[in-house]
């Protein structure tokens, strides 16, 4: 079986295009805010204080990755990683 995965970023180009019907057929990673909009498998955030919003906004069921010199930071909550 062939498992697709999909980096969605969060910037200007993604306005107007609707992911939705990506999460049927891929594992989502999204990056900084977008789960603001989605619930997603995977965020990577990038920014101390997006990981921070990230990991006080998502379920548990969402893993967060962040950089591997602020995981200290965030080692409290178990679905951050780095």
């Amino acid at each position: 079986m062939t498992k697709f995965v999909s980096v969605i970023g969060n910037g200007e180009s993604r306005r107007g295009f609707d992911i939705t019907p990506l999460k049927s057929v891929t594992t989502m990673v999204g990056c900084n805010a977008l789960f603001r909009d989605h619930n997603l498998e995977y965020v990577v955030a990038c920014d101390r204080h997006m990981c921070q919003e990230a990991a006080n906004t998502v379920g548990k069921n969402t893993t967060i990755y962040t950089r591997d010199r602020w995981y200290k930071q965030f080692a409290f909550w178990p679905n951050v990683k780095c």
